[in-house]
């Protein structure tokens, strides 16, 4: 029923909008949080010529509520300790940052690690001349503050693909944002994974059409295990 749907622009240009890729769902407190991945458009906006929306808001969003089974129960992050329901549009959409700057990350996936007591976001970064994987932390989801964010040490250097043709390739190695790569704990006591205990293994899905080429249905699933090295502060 919307005027973007009847004026039917997602027939000729990319006007995707809304929140997409959400994380797996964690619980801290009282409440369960999860991560979106936001592109908003300004429909009253759109080109005349391309018929293309432009971007008014980009990047990451947190949402929590108490009740899962109520759609409209959830609100979003704005800042400090202060969330609003998702209605309203007045959280934040954020990027993680490196050296002052907001890295253009892809959709993020949490964990908490029970040893290091932080929330951990792993991601890739659209554009990436490094093509790494990339994490960033919190010790609070009700209150984050996220850190500087860290390219795990190794991964613009893994080959992915074992099954390539060329396994060691320059377009085998690193990461890339259709990886998606994932923080699991084969030991979790969580239903979906979402502690881990140090014994951290990253899994991430190869496509070979969008690396070195091949069978657009040959996606497999990997994983390479983590060295974790904590710092007492």
């Amino acid at each position: 029923g919307s005027s973007e749907l009847s004026a039917a622009t997602y027939r000729v240009a990319s006007n995707a909008s809304g929140m997409r890729s959400p994380s797996r769902i964690i619980q801290e407190g009282g409440h369960y949080y999860a991560m979106g991945w936001l592109i908003h458009r300004d429909f009253g906006r759109t080109d005349a010529a391309t018929e293309v929306a432009p971007v008014d808001k980009y990047g990451w969003v947190l949402m929590r509520t108490r009740d899962i089974s109520s759609p409209g129960s959830w609100e979003g992050w704005e800042s400090g300790t202060r969330f609003s329901p998702l209605s309203l549009h007045r959280y934040s959409a954020f990027m993680p940052k490196q050296n002052g700057r907001d890295l253009n990350a892809a959709n993020p996936q949490i964990v908490y690690d029970t040893v290091a007591q932080q929330y951990i976001a792993v991601f890739t970064v659209y554009g990436d001349a490094q093509k790494g994987a990339y994490y960033t932390t919190t010790s609070s989801l009700a209150n984050p503050s996220w850190s500087e964010a860290r390219l795990i040490e190794g991964s613009t250097a893994l080959a992915l693909d074992p099954r390539s043709a060329t396994p060691a390739a320059a377009c085998n190695r690193g990461f890339i944002s259709v990886n998606y790569p994932s923080l699991l704990d084969p030991d979790s006591p969580g239903f979906n994974f979402e502690y881990t205990a140090g014994n951290l293994w990253l899994f991430y899905v190869v496509n070979p059409v969008r690396a070195c080429g091949g069978d657009n249905m040959a996606r497999d699933l990997y994983r390479v295990r983590l060295l974790v090295s904590r710092q007492n502060r």
